[in-house]
This record gives C-alpha cells, structure tokens and sequence, in this order.
C-alpha cells in the first residue's frame, strides 16, 4: 500500500547535463590552479627541497613563506598579468586565496613526501638486543630496547 502513495518523478535530463558540464569546468578549473600553485613551488626550489630529505625531521624543518616577495610576485603575476587580461581560472580568486592554495599544495606536497619516508625500511630493533648464546638476555637493557609496536604484536617472550 506504501507503493501507491509514492509518485515517483523523472529527472529531467538537461539539469544532468548541466550539473556533468558544471562539475568538468570545476574540475578544469582546479587542475589549473593546482598546476600553477605547483609551478610557484617549484620555481621556489620547494620540490626539490622536500624530495631530497631523508627523514621527517628534516622534513618537518622544510617551511613556507606565504609573505616572502617570491610569493608576493608570483600572486601579482597571476592577478594581474603584463598583458592585462587575467586567465579564467583566476577570476574570482584574491590574493588570501591564491595564498591559502599554495599552503595547501605546499601540504600535500610534504604529506606526500612523509609517506613515501614512512614507506621505507624501518630499523632493525633485533639488532641491538643484547644475547646470550643466541637466546635474547632477560635484561632491562633489552626490555628498553623492543619497540611496543601493538600494530606488529606484543615483543617477543624471554625464555
């Protein structure tokens, strides 16, 4: 009985269109800002900076400077451009704007970095365990040693 009070209504097809036509030109819209907000990082050594770190202590003390004048340039640059008429996929956009995109690609940037570090080989805790005829010594020292890592499991029994 539910069934016959619901009346179903058919969508019309130019608004699915419209909406798939909206969604491309925002997708478009985002690439370029994200490969222009790329192209200042890069001009900025930024990339470069963030790929040759080893570890994410480095790459933690790696910093952008939303205020420096490099960044200040390249924000005219792209607001108002030497020939006077603005690219598309800027109108609309402030210079808070622009800034806030380039932290954010600069983030992803680091995020990406980090886990591509997170990925490496972890270091051997066995090897600095202290043994005793190839059996592991019940010690404090060792106990000190083992990583309490839940994700690999409880550390391995004294016998």
């Amino acid at each position: 009985m539910a069934d016959d009070k619901v009346v179903k209504l058919p969508v019309p097809a130019s608004q699915d269109a419209h909406a798939d036509e909206h969604a491309r030109a925002d997708t478009e819209r985002s690439r370029r800002l994200f490969d222009w907000a790329d192209g200042v990082l890069r001009q900025l050594g930024l990339n470069k900076a963030v790929a040759a770190v080893g570890s994410i202590e480095e790459l933690r003390n790696i910093t952008f400077d939303a205020d420096s004048a490099e960044v200040a340039l390249a924000i005219r640059d792209a607001l108002h451009p030497a020939s006077g008429e603005r690219a598309e996929h800027f109108r609309g956009l402030s210079a808070g704007s622009l800034k806030q995109i380039l932290k954010n690609r600069f983030t992803a940037l680091k995020k990406t970095r980090e886990k591509e570090l997170r990925r490496g080989k972890q270091p051997d805790w066995t090897a600095d365990l202290i043994l005793d005829n190839g059996k592991i010594r019940p010690i404090i020292a060792n106990l000190e040693r083992i990583p309490l890592d839940l994700n690999r499991g409880f550390p391995p029994r004294f016998d």
